[in-house]
């Protein structure tokens, strides 16, 4: 962009000096040269101006496609991830099920532990 912001300012401080010539100008065949000269400046000025537009259309299509390559790198780490998340609940509840059962039934079958029951009738 720097480069075609230095061009129309260039274009544009040749555009207002052409304009102040031709307010001065009382000639009509200079007036006619000042007219072309401030003519070739707005369509050079145009010409940037567009130029800008398509070079700003081009970074706008850039960001879409990198947010679009970020978005879909985001949802394959996030799919990545839970994948063994899925199962761990399941693992952990399993584990969790049969550690209750063992810790109950190994309370219940434990020969010499006495249980709160056995210690209320001592």
């Amino acid at each position: 962009f720097t480069g075609c912001v230095s061009s129309l300012a260039d274009v544009l401080k040749e555009l207002d000096d052409a304009y102040e010539r031709y307010r001065r100008e009382s000639d009509s065949l200079q007036r006619r040269k000042l007219q072309l000269s401030i003519q070739r400046a707005l369509i050079r000025s145009q010409e940037l101006g567009d130029e800008k537009i398509q070079i700003a259309g081009q970074m706008v299509e850039l960001v879409e496609n990198r947010t679009r390559q970020i978005d879909w790198h985001s949802e394959l780490l996030l799919s990545s991830q839970e994948v063994p998340e899925s199962h761990i609940p399941t693992t952990t509840s399993m584990t969790t099920t049969a550690a209750s059962m063992m810790s109950s039934s190994s309370a219940a079958i434990t020969p010499g532990k006495t249980s709160h029951h056995d210690k209320k009738r001592d």
